[in-house]
């Protein structure tokens, strides 16, 4: 009964601590080269991020405010499939170590977390419910 609980206490410990290692290992640069590369990198990526900064103002003139929406919704969309994911996930590792623990407690975090699902999926619905009747009352507007 302990060993599954060791190997996934060691598989949740490796996915934690494995990918900021890894990144470290390739974040190193050697000698004075790879400090100006990185000094570069740096000075680039803070420029893009002016240039983010300043185009409200240059979109009043060029229309790209249209674009920055879109990428806003995109970035709406992409966090809220993210939350889900992570719900569902922590919905089928609470199943899963339930089930092969049998423990009651184990049992209690699962149906919370289903509950917290299902939550959030009728959120989801009642959202997408509602941009679909401001999109067709805008059409009907529109007309």
């Amino acid at each position: 009964m302990t060993i599954p609980v060791l190997i996934i206490l060691g598989a949740l410990w490796a996915a934690v601590l494995v990918p900021p290692l890894l990144r470290a290992r390739s974040d190193r640069h050697s000698g004075a080269v790879g400090d100006y590369t990185n000094t570069l990198g740096v000075l680039r990526n803070s420029n893009r991020a002016v240039t983010a900064r300043m185009r409200p103002a240059a979109g009043l003139v060029d229309g790209a405010m249209h674009s920055q929406t879109m990428s806003r919704t995109s970035a709406i969309k992409k966090r809220r499939r993210d939350v889900f994911t992570a719900m569902l996930v922590s919905a089928g590792m609470t199943f899963l170590l339930a089930a092969f623990l049998g423990n009651t407690v184990l049992w209690v975090i699962h149906i919370i977390c289903d509950l917290v699902l299902g939550a959030y999926i009728y959120l989801l619905i009642q959202i997408k419910e509602q941009q679909e009747m401001r999109r067709k009352q805008s059409m009907q507007n529109d007309d």
